[in-house]
């Protein structure tokens, strides 16, 4: 019995730090005192394209059409992380890519509503997945580490889903106990990897609250005022196709350098307070 209680401790402390690692990959470069310009690795800027090359992407797989992640945040630590996407599916590859999604949650904290997954046909009708599509299953990563037994996954399965036809879903993810109360943060990439015409970040936090916000190069947010919130948003498309040489070069970038999320956002303002 003292063994198992022993084992159990431990396993807890292990939770915690991974939690924690977490924390510093978002909170190290805050309190680091350097500026800006000379930590973040630029990310590559949308070219410029002619109007015909803009109008044709006949020929990509799938097509982000567009694509919005919204944060919101209370000051218990609490809240939500919601993602409502819209993407044009165009080959086979594509239809078995996304013909079944995958959303993962931290089963102790957090909780996740799939508040729809549903296919646009091409002759106008709409089928949407229903609830027997989806399945909450333990995570491969938990059936090799025990530390991870927390750590689930929704698969939802897309249902007749064709090339030709546009895929829409919407999931939120509820922060139901924080991690660390009465503190919240996040990070954030966008998408650099096929077409995606339009893509649409908001952060909305309570106005009374300090953070520390950090950008990459050519990503200022635009600040407004609700009431007693503060909502940062960001606005974005990406179309350049990248070629394999282009694709060999990002990933020995990838190598040699750490790469920085494109937003950071934290309350934490010293380690000590961490």
């Amino acid at each position: 019995a003292v063994a198992k209680v022993l084992a159990r401790r431990q396993q807890f402390r292990e939770r915690i730090a991974a939690h924690t690692m977490r924390i510093f990959r978002v909170f190290a470069l805050f309190v680091a005192g350097v500026a800006l310009a000379q930590q973040p690795t630029p990310l590559p800027a949308t070219p410029s394209t002619t109007q015909s090359d803009a109008a044709d992407y006949s020929k990509d797989p799938w097509v982000i059409e567009s694509q919005k992640t919204s944060y919101r945040f209370e000051s218990d630590g609490t809240g939500t992380r919601e993602v409502v996407s819209r993407i044009r599916v165009q080959s086979d590859a594509a239809v078995q890519a996304l013909g079944q999604l995958v959303v993962g949650y931290s089963a102790g904290i957090e909780s996740v509503e799939i508040k729809y997954v549903r296919v646009r046909k091409a002759d106008g009708s709409v089928i949407t997945a229903p609830e027997s599509a989806v399945q909450d299953l333990t995570a491969p990563i938990a059936r090799e580490n025990p530390v991870y037994t927390d750590f689930r996954q929704k698969h939802i399965t897309v249902p007749g889903l064709r090339p030709g036809e546009v895929l829409e879903y919407d999931f939120l993810t509820k922060m139901v106990q924080p991690l660390a109360p009465g503190h919240f943060w996040m990070e954030y990439d966008f998408l650099r990897r096929g077409i995606v015409l339009n893509e649409e970040l908001e952060l909305n936090i309570p106005k009374a609250r300090v953070v520390k916000l950090k950008t990459g190069a050519g990503f200022d947010p635009r600040e407004t005022v609700q009431g007693e919130r503060k909502i940062y948003s960001w606005k974005t498309s990406y179309t350049k196709r990248d070629d394999e040489d282009d694709k060999k070069e990002a990933a020995k970038r990838q190598r040699n350098q750490r790469t920085l999320p494109a937003v950071q956002m934290t309350t934490f303002s010293s380690w000590e307070e961490m």
